[in-house]
């Protein structure tokens, strides 16, 4: 018997995987207007000139978004969730996002921070080495509110 074995494409492995995180971490996530900060945001080709790619590179795969986001919950544990943009808060477009591409958001959402200024003071505990745009870069205060225009 002869097993033929397809090889596995890693940008869709990988958008399929970003999928099923984003469902495990909507599971038991309300938008009841708490405080969180976003970890990151990026859709695939996107080109970011603060950060880097594993490789590198400024400009994000989906491959390169799901090792991210790997990352921040390996560092910052299970308060740490995928989502969509279109999962909370206002509505945005962005020119330079191709149509179809999802914008993946990381968050942290510990359920105690209690006010923009706590969320603000988790960034600078988490980011010591970081300040002003450059930890507003990695590390955004934000209130999950239900999705609106």
């Amino acid at each position: 018997t002869v097993t033929v074995t397809q090889p596995v494409d890693a940008e869709s492995a990988a958008r399929a995987e970003l999928a099923t995180l984003r469902e495990q971490s909507l599971a038991g996530f309300g938008t009841s207007d708490q405080w969180v900060v976003q970890l990151a945001s990026k859709w695939h080709g996107i080109q970011d000139p603060y950060q880097t790619t594993p490789t590198g590179n400024h400009v994000f795969t989906v491959v390169d978004i799901l090792a991210e986001h790997k990352a921040l919950r390996s560092q910052f544990g299970g308060a740490v969730r995928l989502l969509s943009s279109t999962d909370l808060g206002k509505q945005l477009t962005y020119p330079a996002k191709p149509a179809g591409e999802t914008l993946w958001v990381t968050i942290y959402d510990p359920g105690n921070l209690a006010s923009k200024s706590a969320a603000t003071g988790w960034c600078v505990m988490a980011f010591p080495t970081r300040s002003g745009e450059d930890l507003r870069n990695v590390c955004y205060p934000k209130q999950a509110s239900a999705p609106h225009v």
